[in-house]
This record gives structure tokens, sequence and C-alpha cells, in this order.
């Protein structure tokens, strides 16, 4: 079977935690490159957005499907997400061709809470 490649767009909070991630599940890291939407000069339209739009791009190559499949589950889980969540910020490409990783896509209702907002 072809190897996978798998592109993950991911905030700078979260993307050391699904690097660790892409490593365990025998994951090799292709690229490691940062992304701004803004321009140095320019101001957020709303400040929140600051911290969204500065994320990077991490590239892994697969050998299986089934070792991509978990990379992206357990990644959704390191992060708090549900795994469809996680294959919205991802592209899956096998040969050059995307292609659509068979991925749970359960919505938010299984993931436990992390802050202690959420448990007023």
């Amino acid at each position: 079977m072809d190897p996978i490649d798998i592109t993950v767009r991911v905030n700078k909070v979260n993307a050391a935690k699904v690097r660790e991630v892409g490593t365990a599940h025998n994951g090799t890291l292709e690229d490691n490159k940062t992304a701004h939407a803004l321009a140095e000069s320019e101001e957020p339209a709303v400040p929140l957005a600051e911290k969204i739009v500065d994320h990077e791009i991490l590239c892994f190559m697969f050998e299986s499907e089934e070792s991509a499949a978990a990379f992206v589950e357990a990644a959704a889980a390191a992060i708090g997400v549900a795994p469809g969540i996680f294959k919205g910020a991802m592209t899956a490409r096998r040969n050059g061709e995307k292609f659509d990783l068979p991925v749970p896509e359960n919505d938010q209702t299984g993931i436990p809470p992390t802050s202690p907002a959420s448990e007023r």
C-alpha cells in the first residue's frame, strides 16, 4: 500500500501535542513551517484573531491507512476535539491525490471538559 501524507493546520498552542502524537504513531514529520494570516503591520479585526491565525502546518507521512486514522483519533483526543473536527483542519493524500481518510465523524458530546469554566 502506498504511504499517506497528512497535512494538518494546528494553532501553536496545540502544535507540540500533535507533533508528539504523530511521531508516537510512526509518522514521519516531512515539513514544519509557520503560517501567518496577517502581515506584521496589520491589526486583527477581532483581538482573539491574533491568537487564532498564528499556526503551524505539519506534514506527516504514514505507511498505512490504519496508522494515519489512529493518528487522527489520538491527535484529536490530545487537543480535546472530536476526530471529525480535527479532520476538518487536515488534508490526506495518497500518490499526490486527495482522498477521504475514514475517521469517525462524531461530535463533541464524548469530549471531556478541559477547563474549570465548563464545570459550572
